[in-house]
C-alpha cells in the first residue's frame, strides 16, 4: 500500500489545515499518528486528516495509532474531573474514524475508553519477530 503525501498548513497564529493530496474516494484510508508530544497537535492533525477524508468520500477511515495518549484516563477518580479518553474517542468517532487500530504495551494496559468505532489492539510478545 503506497504512502501519500498530505499537505498540511499554518495559518493565523494557531491555525492548522489539512489536504490530502490524492484521490480517496471509495478506498479504505489508514491514518498513522501517533500521539507523542506535542499531543494536542498531533491529534488535531489526525483529527482533521481524518474529516477530510471522510469529507472526500473515503469507504473507510482507519486510525493507526501506535500510542493512544489518553488511554488512561478512561475513568473518573475524583468529582468533577473530564474523562479525557472518552472524550478523545468520541472526537475521533466525530471526525469520521471507523476504526482504530493501537499498540497496547502490556496485558494489564486498557483499551481505549468509550470508543464507539472497533478498537483492534495489537499486544506485541516480549521475545517474538516483529
Amino acid at each position: 500500500m503506497p504512502q501519500r503525501p498530505v499537505l498540511l498548513k499554518r495559518f493565523a497564529p494557531d491555525c492548522l489545515a489539512v489536504q490530502l493530496q490524492s484521490n480517496c474516494r471509495e478506498r479504505d484510508v489508514f491514518i498513522i499518528q501517533s500521539l507523542v508530544r506535542p499531543v494536542q497537535e498531533h491529534l488535531i492533525e489526525l483529527l482533521l486528516m481524518a474529516d477530510a477524508a471522510r469529507g472526500a468520500s473515503a469507504a473507510r477511515v482507519n486510525a493507526v495509532i501506535p500510542h493512544y495518549a489518553y488511554a488512561r484516563s478512561d475513568k473518573k477518580d475524583a468529582p468533577r474531573i473530564s474523562i479525557g479518553g472518552r472524550l478523545v474517542a468520541d472526537l475521533l468517532v466525530t471526525s469520521g474514524v471507523d476504526r482504530v487500530l493501537t499498540l497496547r504495551r502490556s496485558e494489564d494496559d486498557s483499551a481505549p475508553a468509550g470508543l464507539v468505532a472497533p478498537v483492534l489492539e495489537w499486544l506485541p510478545r516480549v521475545g517474538a519477530p516483529a
